[in-house]
C-alpha cells in the first residue's frame, strides 16, 4: 500500500503557517510504519519564493529529501487545477491513498496513521469507500492554541441544497464517539481519499483527469467532488481519533447577506463563491428528488439568481457563457442505482 500526502503554497498568506505545519506533518508521517509514503508538495506562489526556498531547507534537513517532491508552478493554478496536477502525479507513482491538506492545518502524530487503519481494517474499503475525514478542530493561530472548537466534521448539506460544515463553531465534547459516521462529504482542508474511487468520478477534460472540477478556481470544489462520489456510490465517513487543527480565515458561517453586500473588501471572494454555488446547482439540477427536496431546493436557486441579479450580475453573465461546459461536465456524472435516495438520507431538515 502507498500513501501520497499533497499540499499547495500560495504566496506570504501560507509562509507564517510552514513552520507549524511542515514539523507536524514529519512526526505524522514518521508514525507510518511499513507504510510507503510520499509528499508532494506545489508552490502556485506569483514572484514570491519563500515558500519554496523554506520548503526545500526543511525537506533537506529533515531527512525527507528522498520522500519529498516539490514542484514550481509558473503562476497560481488555484486550488482545484494545483491538486489535479499533484493527483495526477501521485497515479503516475501508483498511489493507493491520498490526503490532501492545507498548509494551515496542524496535525496530530497519529492523525494520517489512523486513517490509513480505517482502510486496512476491512479490504471492502476500497471497493465502498471514497473518502474518510479526520475530526477537524480549531487552531486559534494568533495565539499558538489547539483548541476544542470543531471546525469541521465533514461536509453536510440540508434540503435547501445548501452545504455546511457539520458542527463548525460547537465544542468537541458534543462529539464524543469512537467509531466512523457517515458524512455527505470531506472538506478540502484535510482530506483522505481513495484513489480508485477519484479515478471513477474524474472528468476527462482531452488533456488531463479532473478530480476536483477546474471550472472552480477556488471555493466549493470539495463539495463538487462529494457529490459526484456520493452519486456514483462510493461512502464517506468520519474518522473521530483522527484529529488536526485548522486555522480558517474565512468562516462558512460568516456568508450571510450583510456580509455578502457590504464587506467590500471579501466582494471577490466571495463572488467566487456564488459562482460556485450556481455551477453546483446547474450541474445537478435534473436529479430526481422527492418533492421536499425539489422544492425548497427550487426556491433557493430562484433566490440565488434574484441575489445574483441585484449584487453579481458579472457572475450572472458568467454562468451563462459557461453553459455548455457545464452541460458537458453534467453528463458525464456517473448516478448508479438511482442513488439520490440515499442523498436526501444524509440531509437535515433545516
Amino acid at each position: 500500500m502507498k500513501i501520497i500526502i499533497g499540499f499547495i503554497s500560495y504566496n506570504q498568506s501560507t509562509n507564517r503557517y510552514l513552520p507549524f505545519f511542515l514539523p507536524s506533518l514529519k512526526k505524522a508521517v514518521y508514525e507510518l510504519e511499513d507504510i510507503d509514503f510520499e509528499i508532494i508538495s506545489l508552490d502556485n506562489s506569483e514572484d514570491y519564493f519563500d515558500n519554496y526556498t523554506y520548503i526545500d531547507n526543511f525537506r533537506r534537513e529533515s531527512g525527507l529529501l528522498d520522500k519529498f517532491l516539490l514542484i514550481k508552478s509558473d503562476c497560481n493554478l488555484g486550488f482545484a487545477r494545483g491538486f489535479n496536477l499533484i493527483i495526477n502525479e501521485a497515479i503516475e507513482r501508483k498511489a493507493d491513498l491520498f490526503l490532501a491538506v492545507n498548509p494551515d492545518v496542524v496535525l496530530e502524530d497519529d492523525s494520517i496513521n489512523k486513517l490509513v487503519c480505517e482502510f486496512i481494517k476491512n479490504k471492502d474499503n476500497f471497493n465502498l469507500v471514497s473518502s474518510f475525514s479526520p475530526k477537524i478542530l480549531k487552531w486559534n493561530f494568533e495565539n499558538n492554541q489547539l483548541t476544542k472548537n470543531i471546525d469541521s466534521l465533514g461536509i453536510g448539506l440540508n434540503r435547501l441544497h445548501r452545504f455546511f460544515d457539520v458542527g463548525q463553531g460547537e465544542l468537541d465534547n458534543n462529539y464524543e464517539f469512537d467509531e466512523k459516521k457517515e458524512i455527505f462529504g470531506v472538506s478540502g482542508a484535510a482530506a483522505f481519499f481513495n484513489i480508485r474511487a477519484l479515478v471513477d468520478v474524474a472528468y476527462n477534460n482531452g488533456k488531463h483527469l479532473e478530480f476536483f472540477d477546474e471550472m472552480m478556481f477556488m471555493y466549493k470544489e470539495d463539495i463538487d467532488l462529494a457529490y459526484r462520489l456520493q452519486l456514483a456510490g462510493w461512502k464517506s465517513y468520519l474518522v473521530p481519533g483522527a484529529k488536526v487543527y485548522h486555522d480558517r480565515n474565512l468562516s462558512s458561517k460568516s456568508l450571510n447577506i450583510y456580509s455578502l453586500i457590504f464587506k467590500e473588501g471579501e466582494n471577490k471572494l466571495r463572488s467566487q463563491s456564488f459562482l460556485n454555488q450556481l455551477i453546483l446547482i446547474l450541474k445537478f439540477k435534473k436529479l430526481r428528488f422527492s418533492f421536499k427536496v425539489w422544492v425548497p431546493s427550487s426556491f433557493r436557486f430562484v433566490f440565488l439568481l434574484f441575489y445574483g441579479l441585484l449584487f453579481e450580475r458579472r457572475q450572472i453573465l458568467k454562468i451563462f457563457s459557461l453553459r455548455k461546459e457545464i452541460e458537458k461536465r453534467r453528463k458525464a456524472l456517473k448516478n448508479r442505482n438511482n442513488i439520490v435516495s440515499n442523498i436526501e438520507k444524509l440531509m437535515k431538515n433545516g
